[in-house]
């Protein structure tokens, strides 16, 4: 008899569940994620400059300006795995077909780079595995060479998340077996996939294009991000800095400066810089300046570049055009099964704050090859539609097409509104109840003065009034004294 019911269980586990299941398809997929690991930048510093080498604050060569390294572009073309063993049945991995598949990137060397190893990952990769291969680690040993999903990855470790980070451990190691040597992936040209630049004013509308921006950050965030330097920075490291860097309080105070020595730190970090010399002289601990770095960084991404205001500029157009996919999608109006969006913190931290704002859903840090999915599910039994939404492979949203769909229109912001406040009255921008109380005191003023001529008319009225009783006494005074002749 027990057996018998074990048996039942096992009928509902491999039949009834996989039953339902099977009416959920996924039909679109859409991906923003920022580039991989970069160099550090040059931009807003004086630097050391010797035979084209650059040397960042800390000492540490790179080659380049903030150009893509191995580990970024491995980053991506782990995402592509990713992507393969995601979707199997969304794309046909064996064929690149520009009309399934659409890339945007922006005019970044390291977004084009990254989009075109992402690709790579999809569609060429360099290890091919059986479904004989043995798993080949036990701990992920490479993890400055994963995108942020590995986290999920390694904590799931279901088959299809094995086998992601099995064919990405034998890629690193073939990689690292032929001394960091990418001609494997150089035998495909970028031009082997069609990249396309992202529309007109559809990111980077902002910091680029926007009159009011600046103003509107120094106004806002400047005092405030002063007071985060002295916390974080000044107090607990500001003699060091003075000693080490010859920085002065005030050169931290800059946005420009102190952000960028944060970025600096965080990216020697991730390339595994030797950071010895900086340590000894120091006396810094290692973990704990990489997570006050990691405090500066992002409380200037999500105050300064991708603030409540700002992240609705930088990203009411692309969630727009995603409405669009997947109309377009649910129609049958196109083929286009997935589309990927590559670009920066920026525009990935504004999506993260856009969704925030509307759905109440978490934002996260934008490490380096971090992503947001957007998927959409068709229940073929009833005919609906799901949008499942992601962050580095963590679900934060599930939700009916049709809401999604009116909560996202309903407050993207439009063309009209992008413009007032970009090139409004930066008054009005800085001081948005500065109308209201204009227009409460100009209703006061003219209340007052209604209040005043009723006053005078009634006390007028009054007047008149009493000289009328007045007289009115003084003619019965009369009539009284002519009775009493009579």
């Amino acid at each position: 008899m027990k057996q018998k019911f074990l048996l039942i269980e096992y009928y509902i586990i491999l039949n009834i569940i996989p039953f339902k299941y099977a009416y959920n398809e996924i039909i679109f997929v859409y991906e923003h994620s920022r580039h991989g690991i970069r160099g550090s930048l040059s931009k807003f510093k004086q630097r050391k400059i010797v035979n084209n080498t650059y040397y960042d604050e800390f000492n540490i060569p790179w080659e380049g300006d903030g150009d893509i390294t191995l580990k970024g572009k491995i980053q991506h073309y782990i995402l592509g795995i990713r992507n393969r063993y995601k979707y199997p049945n969304l794309v046909n991995f064996s064929k690149f077909n520009e009309s399934k598949l659409l890339i945007h990137v922006t005019d970044k060397n390291r977004v084009i780079i990254s989009a075109y190893y992402q690709l790579l990952g999809m569609f060429n990769p360099i290890i091919k595995i059986s479904k004989n291969d043995s798993i080949l680690f036990n701990n992920i040993s490479n993890k400055f060479y994963y995108p942020p999903n590995h986290i999920i990855w390694e904590k799931n470790k279901t088959n299809h998340h094995l086998n992601i980070i099995n064919e990405a451990e034998r890629s690193i190691k073939y990689i690292k077996d032929n001394k960091n040597n990418t001609n494997k992936f150089l035998e495909y040209k970028i031009n082997d996939y069609k990249l396309s630049q992202y529309l007109e004013n559809r990111t980077f509308y902002v910091k680029r294009h926007c009159k009011n921006y600046w103003k509107y950050m120094e106004y806002n965030y400047e005092n405030k991000y002063k007071e985060l330097i002295i916390e974080n920075f000044e107090k607990k490291y500001g003699d060091v800095f003075q000693t080490f860097f010859n920085y002065s309080k005030e050169y931290l105070y800059n946005i420009r400066n102190s952000s960028t020595l944060a970025d600096s730190y965080i990216v020697d970090i991730y390339e595994e810089k030797n950071l010895t010399n900086f340590f000894e002289e120091t006396k810094i601990d290692k973990k704990d300046f990489y997570n006050t770095c990691f405090i500066i960084y992002e409380w200037w991404l999500y105050n300064i570049v991708a603030d409540k205001v700002i992240s609705m500029i930088e990203s009411s157009k692309l969630m727009e055009d995603l409405i669009e996919y997947m109309e377009n999608k649910i129609n049958k109006k196109n083929e286009i099964s997935m589309v990927i969006d590559i670009g920066h913190d920026v525009t990935l931290g504004s999506m993260e704050f856009l969704m925030h704002q509307i759905f109440d859903v978490d934002y996260s840090f934008t490490y380096f090859a971090s992503n947001v999915i957007f998927e959409l599910h068709k229940n073929k039994d009833k005919d609906e539609y799901n949008v499942y939404y992601y962050i580095d492979e963590q679900l934060k949203l599930n939700i009916s097409y049709d809401e999604f769909k009116k909560r996202i229109i309903n407050n993207i912001w439009t063309e009209e509104r992008i413009n007032n406040f970009c090139f409004g009255n930066i008054t009005l921008i800085l001081h948005p109840k500065i109308y209201l109380l204009f227009y409460i005191f100009i209703i006061s003023i003219l209340l007052g003065i209604f209040i005043l001529i009723i006053f005078k008319c009634c006390k007028r009225n009054n007047i008149k009034r009493n000289k009328t009783y007045k007289e009115y006494d003084e003619e019965n005074k009369e009539n009284g004294k002519e009775m009493e002749l009579i």
